[in-house]
């Protein structure tokens, strides 16, 4: 097996559990939920007016080696932007990332959301 045949080994386990399409649904569910929280957590992205926030993929990583483990998983980043009041999507000011953790079976391990 080469490198190709690993990165089409990934691309499918992704696909088949659909873990860009999880980690959006989550991303966005996660930010209203805090938001609608509205514990002083969110510094900044409560300023913002919802319908102007935008979620892109960024990436996905294949973690198989960390300090103290030995499970395996893959990392889904999920870009938060904002986009300008002319609702041009060239101009977008990151506000934060969100990332979901996934075994190779599509099971969630773990997700955060990071506020830039």
């Amino acid at each position: 097996m080469d490198l190709q045949d690993i990165s089409r080994l990934f691309n499918n386990l992704s696909q088949q559990h659909q873990l860009i399409d999880k980690a959006m649904s989550n991303a966005k569910e996660v930010l209203i939920d805090l938001i609608h929280k509205d514990d002083g957590s969110l510094i900044h992205i409560n300023t913002l007016e919802q319908e102007n926030i935008l979620y892109a993929f960024n990436k996905q990583s294949y973690i198989f080696q960390r300090f103290e483990s030995t499970v395996s998983f893959i990392r889904t980043e999920i870009g938060i932007y904002h986009k300008d009041r002319n609702n041009s999507l060239s101009v977008r000011m990151p506000v934060g990332i969100y990332e979901l953790d996934t075994t190779l079976e599509g099971e969630v391990m773990d997700d955060w959301l990071i506020e830039f």
